[in-house]
């Protein structure tokens, strides 16, 4: 089976297998990760076309583990507002190409709202 990039020209059963080929694709690369030592993510999602899957680790050192197995470059973070204002959270994100595929590790901080002056 071969993996092409576009579906431009190519019928529809061979972008299904196209499609098929790239989310097995993805799928093998989290199972090759565990499989390897990483720690087993608590969430995975391959996106429809398996261009891409994003995969959710329990605790920082979590995130460690899979930047060490992909040798991929050090985390970024964010804060963000969640829930209208309420809550706030922290994440942590690597992405890192594996062959065609866009991997997107992340873990998640809940982090109390900040006092703002003035607020009621």
């Amino acid at each position: 089976m071969t993996l092409v990039l576009s579906s431009a020209g190519l019928s529809a059963d061979d972008v299904a297998e196209n499609t098929t080929a790239r989310r097995t694709a993805a799928w093998s690369i989290v199972a090759d990760a565990v499989a390897a030592g990483c720690p087993v993510p608590q969430d995975v999602y391959v996106d429809g076309r398996g261009a891409g899957v994003s995969v959710t680790v329990a605790h920082l050192h979590d995130l460690a583990a899979w930047i060490v197995h992909f040798n991929a470059p050090p985390a970024t973070s964010r804060e963000y507002a969640c829930e209208q204002g309420t809550r706030w959270q922290r994440t942590h994100t690597v992405e890192h190409i594996v062959g065609t595929v866009l991997v997107d590790v992340q873990h998640h901080d809940q982090l109390p709202a900040p006092h703002v002056a003035g607020a009621r």
